[in-house]
């Protein structure tokens, strides 16, 4: 599988970027402006995640860039997730019930060339950056393993509608609210996160690719095809919300790689506990 990203993955992979771009690159006092831990969620012991803050530091884990006076998150950037599925695969917990991961893994990240920050990509995901510890690592016969993928660059103009938005604009360039999902089976549109047309708090606001719908969308396959092992069954009958889907048996490897992984590469990852939600399966 191949991925092409037109800006370079927020985090680690873009810092470089990110230093280039300042007015003043001279790196901010880390003691004097340490954002404070987040005593509200009970992580007195650890420091906020930065997002493109303190970006003198290089190799460490982030938060999604947002705005200065937005509420803390524990959302990891894109850097950080691609790092982590070099070593859990692109699978996520409820298709890993379904799928082997061995064939699973991004085989190439493609980046336009002016998106491309050599020592930050080999940083964040090569051998011989953060990732180095886990070099030739395997986690037994599950299929799991560190598979580094290979970057890319092209110089290729893309279509005219998205070369604008990708052009520099005075003042830099202006987020927006709006995403367009689109596969050859589905499209819909997304803003702030939730189908068009739909509120916040509506269940049915719910993206088709939202790990709600996913789980849903798993759950439907397993009771209509009725050929996973029964000990998927089981997962599915015993587990009522997506954190305990996660902590099941059969996912016990997955959860292994993933472990060793924060462990031994991206050392201040922050578990987000409080990310959890009824799965909303039921099978006959």
């Amino acid at each position: 599988m191949h991925m092409y990203c037109s800006e370079a993955p927020c985090g680690d992979a873009s810092m470089e970027l990110i230093i280039a771009g300042q007015e003043d690159a001279t790196p901010w006092p880390i003691e004097a402006r340490m954002p404070r831990p987040r005593e509200d969620a009970g992580t007195a012991h650890q420091p906020t995640l930065h997002g493109r803050a303190f970006f003198s530091q290089l190799g460490i884990v982030r938060r999604k860039p947002c705005r200065s006076d937005a509420p803390p998150t524990l959302s990891k950037s894109c850097s950080d997730k691609l790092s982590l599925k070099q070593c859990t695969s692109l699978l996520s917990s409820p298709t890993a019930l379904l799928i082997t991961p061995t064939h699973a893994y991004l085989r190439t990240l493609v980046l336009r060339a002016s998106q491309y920050s050599a020592p930050a990509c080999a940083r964040a995901f090569g051998c011989d950056g953060r990732m180095a510890p886990l070099k030739g690592w395997r986690w037994g016969r599950s299929g799991y393993a560190f598979q580094p993928f290979t970057i890319g660059t092209t110089g290729q103009t893309p279509p005219p509608g998205i070369s604008r938005c990708l052009d520099p604009v005075p003042g830099g360039a202006v987020p927006c609210n709006l995403s367009v999902a689109w596969t050859p089976h589905f499209c819909e549109v997304l803003i702030n996160g939730v189908r068009q047309g739909r509120k916040q708090s509506d269940p049915a606001g719910a993206s088709v690719i939202s790990r709600r719908r996913l789980c849903v969308a798993v759950a439907e396959v397993v009771a209509r095809e009725q050929v996973p092992p029964g000990d998927v069954r089981q997962v599915f009958a015993a587990t009522g919300t997506y954190l305990a889907l996660k902590q099941t048996d059969r996912l016990a490897a997955r959860r292994e790689a993933k472990v060793e992984t924060i462990a031994r590469t991206l050392m201040n990852w922050q578990r987000n506990e409080e990310d959890d939600f009824m799965t909303g399966w039921e099978l006959d």
